[in-house]
């Protein structure tokens, strides 16, 4: 839940998807907790990539689509 968090909130603020530092940053804590676990490193990367990365262009799909319509009614008043 933190990571989708702070995910959220650096799309809203740079309109970039931070999917790949997220992933390196899993990779970074099972590399602490498990440090001979190569498999186990990888796998965490590669997980947060997969559930991260739709979650990403999905966030970036409303935060569009919410600019839009407040263009659009900034026009119309």
């Amino acid at each position: 839940m933190i990571p989708t968090r702070g995910s959220v909130r650096a799309l809203g603020e740079t309109d970039l998807n931070p999917v790949s530092g997220l992933g390196k940053i899993s990779q970074l804590i099972f590399a602490v907790v498990q440090p001979s676990n190569v498999v186990a490193n990888l796998i965490a990367g590669g997980v947060f990539l997969i559930t991260l990365g739709p979650f990403g262009q999905f966030t970036h799909t409303i935060l569009k689509e919410w600019q839009k319509r407040v263009r659009n009614s900034e026009l119309t008043n």
